[in-house]
């Protein structure tokens, strides 16, 4: 016998989160254990290291592989003993950095329904610390989608996912629809304009005074719905 109403347990279940999506594109690499064992993680980890500072420095177009080689301290050879190309390596890089990304909006749902001041504005700071760490390279990325159809279109597949997310999480009703993806765009693109200003240009301006004010940008679009929940 149930103990609730009928349609009255479905309302109150939880959403069941979207899987998150995974890479399309793939890598075309060797496995560890195909080349030696623990001493062949740390070559393919030096050179995935190396990659990402030469791709921070240079951008995709201007890095080389023997610009990667050199930089990890290890020949051209051992680079090609584990990845084929420079854009294995960016998509390698890049499945890393969408885990992180992706985790880091998963994390937003859990500051409704309220969206209090304390909680956004910790979300905040963590998204900024993101990209600080990554935002260089999502450059690159972009760098190298531009003449890369495959790489553009994963790179807003994975994007559109983590939109929604967001929008849904503000707006409840619009079920992850394109309406939902341009509240997530609005939110990402203002978190990524701001930290560009205030941690690349330096723009002189108090950074606890941009946090708020993204704050409450972040709370005015929720919807009535939302508001009501709270």
């Amino acid at each position: 016998m149930s103990l609730t109403e009928p349609g009255k347990a479905a309302a109150s279940r939880p959403a069941r989160r979207p899987a998150r999506p995974r890479m399309a594109v793939v890598a075309e690499t060797r496995s560890h254990a195909a080349t030696s064992g623990p001493r062949a993680v740390g070559t393919s980890d030096a050179v995935l290291d190396s990659a990402r500072r030469v791709f921070a420095q240079r951008g995709y177009h201007g890095t080389s592989i023997d610009a990667v080689a050199k930089n990890a301290g290890v020949s051209r050879a051992s680079v090609y003993t584990y990845f084929r190309s420079k854009r294995d390596l960016l998509i390698v890089l890049g499945a890393e950095s969408n885990q992180l990304m992706q985790t880091l909006v998963e994390e937003f749902p859990s500051l409704g329904p309220d969206f209090a001041d304390d909680a956004v504005t910790a979300w905040i700071g963590r998204f900024f610390a993101f990209l600080e760490a990554d935002q260089s390279f999502a450059q690159v990325w972009n760098e190298a989608a531009v003449s890369d159809e495959a790489l553009r279109t994963e790179g807003l597949r994975q994007w559109n996912h983590a939109w929604k997310t967001i929008g849904v999480s503000l707006c409840p009703e619009l079920q992850r629809n394109e309406e939902a993806a341009a509240v997530g765009m609005v939110v990402s693109s203002a978190l990524e304009r701001t930290w560009f200003y205030l941690r690349t240009l330096r723009a002189p301006i108090d950074e606890r005074a941009v946090s708020r004010n993204l704050c409450r940008l972040i709370q005015s679009l929720r919807s009535p719905a939302a508001r009501a929940r709270s």
